[in-house]
């Protein structure tokens, strides 16, 4: 029997997702449920989640009728409106927090989160889940009427207050030739610069600079994903957070460093995550273009997957 507190960004929904994919069934009450939900919480048929659907959550865009309607035949689904619990149990563990079911939760927001194989208390969190669903179940005629009012959330929520621009997500074809001229003389400045704003232990993210020779479309707070080649084959690096950007001139040509942190996650054949996106996948990813919301939750879920 163990109970410990998950915390930190980008550290929860790896350990629900995987949790879900071993889990033969799940109760699940989580208030909301956004775009690349279903990926994020993968559930088998006899599995029962509760979500709050109401008319006003699809039309703020928290939650998203599309994802439902993904889940096999057999799971049961429930809207209850103003639900504002977040309870996962799959099988003899529970994860009790403040976790939604949303690209902001899963990389942006700091959360903390309860995981439990106490006895009494996954039987309780249980209880509750059954419990909660009393509202009004969700078969695919109504979840397709749902999808008709979803609209677009307009600002990715930020740590206490609306962040003025949604966090972008970007993949990026790293070029590894030569190195700029001089850059061994600022190369360890560079890299206490961007270890000086670290925001994860250095147990769990890496600290990678990279550079430009054109300034970078991307801005603070963005995720790139970054496609590289190694002796011959394409390689992407787990998403990084862009910590900063800096200028830099060798008298000759002007350069632009990109200070990123990576969770450690092991690097990727280019052409196997493709494969395992599915057919499409490669005109979905357009180097050095800000990616359409549903291709960026979808990707970013893909790689909470791995972790």
């Amino acid at each position: 029997m163990t109970t410990r507190l998950l915390t930190g960004e980008g550290m929860i929904w790896p350990r629900i997702t995987k949790a879900a994919q071993n889990a033969a069934r799940a109760d699940v009450a989580v208030a909301y449920f956004g775009k690349g939900g279903a990926t994020r919480l993968p559930l088998r048929a006899g599995s029962r989640i509760i979500v709050d659907a109401s008319d006003a959550a699809v039309k703020a865009g928290v939650t998203c009728p599309a994802e439902l309607l993904k889940y096999p035949k057999g799971v049961q689904i429930y809207s209850r409106p103003g639900l504002h619990a977040k309870v996962f149990v799959f099988g003899k563990r529970a994860f009790i927090g403040s976790a939604n079911n949303s690209a902001s939760s899963s990389n942006l927001l700091a959360e903390a989160v309860v995981v439990t194989s106490d006895r009494d208390l996954v039987a309780d969190a249980r209880i509750f889940v059954r419990e909660s669903a009393t509202g009004v179940r969700l078969g695919p005629e109504e979840l397709r009427r749902l999808d008709k009012l979803y609209k677009e959330p307009r600002f990715t929520p930020g740590t206490g207050s609306q962040r003025k621009r949604n966090r972008a997500v970007w993949i990026s074809e790293l070029d590894l030739g030569d190195v700029p001229r001089g850059y061994e003389t600022v190369e360890d400045q560079e890299q206490e610069a961007a270890e000086s704003i670290r925001r994860h232990d250095e147990t769990t993210h890496r600290i990678d600079v990279s550079w430009n020779s054109v300034r970078p479309k991307w801005h603070k707070g963005d995720v790139i994903v970054q496609v590289f080649d190694v002796a011959g084959r394409s390689m992407v690096e787990a998403p990084g957070t862009v910590l900063q950007i800096r200028k830099w001139s060798n008298g000759r040509r002007t350069y632009w460093f990109t200070h990123t942190e990576h969770r450690e996650t092991r690097r990727c054949a280019y052409d196997r995550m493709l494969k395992s996106l599915g057919r499409g996948w490669r005109k979905r990813l357009p180097f050095d273009r800000k990616l359409k919301a549903d291709v960026a939750n979808t990707l970013l879920a893909w790689w909470e997957s791995r972790a």
